[in-house]
């Protein structure tokens, strides 16, 4: 009986990881438009230094994003951003979980954040890619060519 904890904790961890680790030339390949229900979906990011207090060096990097849908009454609820991913053209990659989620009425849109990234100077060209989550299913959505330091 007290083997059964044992064999059990690499399945859940197996099943927690599913969907984390994605292949850098899929993330690369992933849609800038996904079609839902006759609905098109956008990503709006950009990646900044964190100035947050308390700011002390290092200086790390701050991730945002917006998802965005065609149908400006679409209700957002059942719907989730799991993942994000900064793709630098050099090589350099950071992968988080957002930190924090939460509808925009103003801009309608679901925003999204997380901090405490790599220390990439300002200018960096990058992809940012998010793994969206509806019901049972998830996709990858792309905003390409995001600037660090730069925000719309």
């Amino acid at each position: 009986m007290r083997l059964l904890p044992l064999l059990l904790l690499p399945c859940l961890l197996a099943i927690s990881c599913m969907g984390l680790f994605t292949d850098r030339d899929e993330l690369l390949d992933a849609p800038a438009v996904v079609m839902l229900d006759g609905r098109a979906f956008t990503l709006r990011a950009f990646l900044t230094v964190d100035n947050m207090p308390p700011v002390t060096p290092p200086r790390t990097m701050y991730i945002g994003v917006g998802l965005m849908c065609s149908d400006t009454a679409f209700d957002f609820s059942g719907m989730g951003i799991e993942v994000l991913w900064a793709l630098a053209a050099g090589g350099a990659s950071w992968r988080t979980r957002p930190s924090s989620q939460a509808y925009e009425p103003s801009r309608d849109e679901l925003f999204a954040s997380a901090g405490g990234g790599p220390e990439w100077a300002d200018g960096v060209e990058a992809q940012v890619v998010a793994r969206i989550k509806v019901r049972d299913a998830s996709f990858l959505l792309r905003d390409s060519t995001v600037v660090v330091g730069w925000a719309e």
